[in-house]
């Protein structure tokens, strides 16, 4: 009996290491029960993944902020589409370091990468783009507008038509840009992306300047020729404005303002360099006409000049011609004429005599022009060089600009027409064309053209004419009122 118990407990003993061996290689060879060894990590992991697909990152340019409402729009540098994102107090801000900082710093033109949520639109994360580049007050720069290039010193970078350009916190085209202004450029690798107007422009007029004409202005770097009824595109800031013409100078400190006008007056130059008369004239009939130096002279007002000789002549119809040589050498003279009823018609010698009697006392800086006429006794008139080049500047066709702005092509013989908008000033590299629609002829080459109308924002406008030998014609939009 024992015998058989023993060996019982020892059959009872093998089966169940058997069955053990058993289930142990049935469950090692089952592959159909994966779940039986996920752990609570790698349900982790698989949340983790889905999260992180469901943000979206792109890198653009910031062209508007609004911090109340909390929205952010952003150009794609990439698909070059503009896109409004909102954002919250738990977005997170970043400078190019990693540094937090308010989302009020991001300024208009900045180069950002961006994370939001795709499902929602919302921003997670706004960092200022660490691999981009940044070139500060850059005042000495070439934009070829055609090719879409800008240089900087020896940097050339280029840009595409969709660049965020930015000034007062307003979005403006490149034409809008003057080689006066200071700029801010912004990029990666060899693009330009944002070009933001650090200091802008103003413009600057003269009064009275008809005795400087041809004379130099000098304001801060620039240096131009004086010329009637110029207007002449200033960076931001104060000057010592001079002007000087033969020994003849004077200076003054202004202050311009980004697109104000700033007119100076400069009668009082003249008052420093020269002694200055002043004539009551007093002539009868009251209707003669007074010619001073061959020009016309209201005589029913009290008329300013330098000290010296004059070439004075005085007409009506039915009166005897009076001239003479009139010296002026104190600060106040009274001269009467009174001019005698004719008696006889006056013979064509007579009338020559004086003519030439006048011509000789032309003064330095004076044009004699014969101009058609009826009339025998005045064939011939003096016209000041102010009065020239006045004329000439209200000509609906002028030519403008320096030899050294124009290229190899010849375009003399072809025109730039200026179109729009209409009734508006046009000055062309600072001198008065006319009034739109206007003419002139073509010289290319880069080029400013200032647009002004009383009551209206004046607007420069910076262009790159070419060479090609047809007609080039511009149409602006129009003035923003004041």
């Amino acid at each position: 009996m024992r015998i058989q118990s023993r060996n019982g407990s020892i059959f009872i003993k093998w089966g169940m290491l058997l069955l053990a061996l058993t289930l142990l290689l049935g469950v090692s060879g089952c592959t159909s029960l994966p779940f039986l060894y996920t752990d609570e990590t790698t349900i982790e992991s698989l949340e983790e993944t889905s999260v992180i697909n469901d943000n979206l990152m792109i890198s653009g340019v910031v062209t508007a902020l609004d911090t109340e409402v909390k929205n952010i729009t952003v150009l794609n540098i990439d698909t070059r589409e503009s896109t409004t994102f909102a954002y919250s107090i738990s977005t997170l801000v970043q400078n190019k370091y990693g540094d937090g900082i308010s989302m009020a710093q991001i300024q208009i033109g900045e180069l950002i990468d961006l994370e939001y949520d795709r499902k929602n639109g919302r921003v997670k994360e706004v960092t200022i783009s660490p691999d981009s580049w940044e070139l500060n007050q850059i005042t000495q720069f070439t934009m070829d507008r055609t090719n879409k290039t800008i240089q900087a010193g020896s940097y050339l970078y280029q840009y595409e038509s969709s660049i965020v350009i930015v000034s007062d916190e307003e979005l403006i085209e490149p034409i809008e840009i003057s080689d006066q202004d200071e700029l801010t450029i912004k990029g990666r690798g060899t693009t330009a992306y944002s070009i933001i107007v650090t200091k802008g422009h103003g413009y600057v007029s003269l009064e009275n300047e008809e005795l400087f004409i041809g004379g130099i202005l000098t304001i801060g770097k620039i240096a131009k020729p004086i010329t009637a009824n110029m207007l002449v595109v200033v960076p931001e800031g104060d000057y010592t404005l001079e002007v000087t013409k033969g020994s003849t100078k004077g200076q003054k400190q202004i202050w311009v303002e980004k697109n104000e006008e700033l007119s100076v007056d400069i009668r009082s130059f003249v008052a420093e360099a020269r002694q200055i008369g002043t004539v009551n004239f007093k002539i009868e009939p009251e209707n003669a006409k007074l010619y001073v130096n061959g020009k016309e002279t209201n005589h029913k007002e009290v008329a300013t000049f330098d000290y010296g000789t004059y070439a004075i002549r005085v007409e009506a119809d039915g009166y005897v011609p009076f001239a003479e040589k009139y010296q002026i050498e104190k600060s106040y003279q009274q001269k009467t004429i009174t001019l005698e009823a004719k008696e006889q018609e006056s013979s064509g010698q007579e009338s020559d005599s004086e003519t030439k009697e006048t011509s000789s006392m032309d003064q330095p800086g004076t044009v004699v022009v014969t101009l058609p006429s009826t009339d025998t006794t005045s064939n011939t008139e003096t016209i000041s060089t102010a009065q020239m080049t006045s004329t000439t500047s209200l000509s609906s066709e002028t030519t403008v600009g320096s030899p050294s702005s124009v290229s190899s092509g010849d375009v003399s013989a072809y025109k730039i027409h200026i179109m729009e908008p209409s009734q508006t000033e046009v000055y062309f590299d600072g001198d008065y064309i006319g009034t739109v629609p206007v003419t002139l002829t073509k010289v290319s080459g880069e080029h400013t053209i200032i647009l002004k109308k009383d009551g209206y924002v004046t607007k420069t406008y910076t262009v790159n004419i070419t060479s090609d030998q047809i007609d080039s014609y511009y149409s602006f939009p129009a003035l923003a009122e004041n």
